[in-house]
């Protein structure tokens, strides 16, 4: 192991999503195999400035980051692994690192977004996130994709893909239940995912409000806490479309066993959303052999093919959703067919999505930079 150089990556200490899981199981790679590599953990990150004028929120996480790892700038070589969706902005601090440290290199693991999207995004965010990125993704020596789509993404600000590779999420299998459903049996919907705007979540309870059915219990599962806002939006919304009886809020369910059943108890799982970067709840529900409904937003048709292993509509049309869920919901056939090739699906692409080819790949691309 090489004393003189470090690998430093930047992680949260409690793993919710699965751009966080990423980072959490390629740090855990690199230690299984005894490479040296340091925790940097970012849940200090100041939010106080969030609401302010968004240079100066900048200015303040860049030097919040610099003074978290000003004590590796002594070392010889150092190799940064820096995630766009958790500090899309540490351009500054990364020019100041390059000028105290001679052999440094910076590895960028774009995942999500490029800029802001959501119901507060303005032109004037956009604008200057405009000016932030793209010198901060031309900074990276590696840009790490982890589907097709953010690739492209990444080329629309940049203008190449030189730089780039795609380096896909991995995958935990759930333990696996074929005994009897532990829900009652109304038919049962499932989303599993951040309440978050980009999650499409107001589309799908009105797609609920058009089928007009009673028989039906949509499982929203996912921590409320992280998006309170937007969690009482959704409950004001269920009470106004008279669904309060038809949604069961669940929370973030961490208990595999728990979420296994969960998966089990389904009958049709729906992804809505308007942005995704990758999809791992996709590969979950494939896993148990579930037929998805979701949207083509983003890297989902990386995984969900129309007619295959799911039905595709377009991202932000409550009518299509409701037409794709009627549909499944009165064909067995249909149902049982595309959760079988997705089961398939699943099974054929297993070892790609592996969180161990995850870090070693990973791995590859950071070694090719030394």
């Amino acid at each position: 192991m090489d004393k003189e150089h470090i690998y430093i990556i930047f992680l949260v200490r409690d793993v919710k999503t699965g751009g966080e899981k990423y980072l959490d199981e390629v740090y855990k790679y690199f230690k299984r195999n005894d490479i040296r590599i340091e925790p940097v953990y970012v849940d200090g990150l100041p939010k106080w400035s969030h609401g302010l004028w968004l240079p100066f929120d900048c200015i303040v996480s860049n030097i919040w980051f610099f003074l978290k790892i000003r004590n590796f700038l002594g070392i010889k070589r150092i190799t940064l692994f820096e995630d766009f969706q958790l500090h899309p902005r540490l351009f500054l601090c990364n020019l100041v690192i390059k000028m105290l440290v001679k052999d440094v290199r910076f590895v960028t693991l774009v995942q999500n977004a490029l800029s802001y999207r959501g119901p507060k995004s303005n032109v004037f965010i956009r604008m200057i996130d405009g000016f932030i990125i793209k010198p901060f993704l031309l900074q990276s020596d590696a840009i790490l994709c982890n589907s097709q789509f953010t690739r492209d993404e990444v080329k629309s600000k940049i203008g190449s893909v030189a730089r780039t590779e795609v380096v896909h999420c991995g995958y935990n299998a759930l333990p696996q239940f074929l005994g009897a459903r532990t829900v009652d049996r109304r038919f049962n919907i499932l989303y599993i995912g951040q309440y978050s705007y980009v999650k499409g979540l107001t589309y799908l309870l009105r797609a609920l409000s058009l089928l007009g059915e009673k028989n039906i219990i949509l499982d929203i599962v996912g921590k409320s806490e992280s998006e309170s806002v937007y969690y009482e939006l959704l409950k004001k919304m269920a009470k106004g479309l008279s669904l309060e009886g038809l949604i069961s809020f669940r929370g973030y369910i961490q208990d595999k066993i728990k979420l296994a059943q969960i998966y089990a108890d389904a009958d049709i799982f729906c992804l809505p959303s308007l942005y995704e970067g990758f999809g791992i709840v996709l590969l979950e529900a494939m896993s148990f052999g579930l037929p998805i409904v979701a949207t083509t937003a983003g890297s989902i048709p990386e995984l969900v093919k129309d007619e295959q292993n799911g039905l595709l509509v377009p991202p932000a049309n409550a009518e299509a959703l409701a037409a794709a869920l009627k549909r499944l919901m009165g064909s067995s056939e249909l149902r049982q067919r595309l959760g079988a090739n997705g089961k398939d699906f699943f099974e054929s692409n297993r070892n790609l999505y592996s969180w161990d080819k995850t870090g070693e790949r990973v791995l590859s691309v950071l070694n090719r930079l030394r």
